[in-house]
């Protein structure tokens, strides 16, 4: 799943939330499982984040290692 699309899924589910705790109240089974869904999101959302972050270190490390040994 694409960075934007989880971003995308994250915001519907939010809403989704929302109005679960106002039709159900916080402890509502529905609304539990909302919310745990709401954290794969989340959690998925931050893998692909620091999976990003860390193809950037090692391209970043690459390229200073290439400019060093260069003539």
């Amino acid at each position: 799943m694409k960075m934007i699309d989880i971003q995308a899924s994250i915001e519907k589910k939010r809403e989704e939330l929302i109005e679960l705790v106002r039709m159900h109240g916080f402890n509502h089974e529905k609304v539990v499982v909302c919310s745990q869904e709401l954290d794969e999101l989340v959690y998925r959302l931050m893998e692909n984040i620091t999976y990003q972050e860390s193809m950037l270190s090692i391209s970043a490390k690459k390229n200073t290692n290439n400019s060093i040994h260069s003539p």
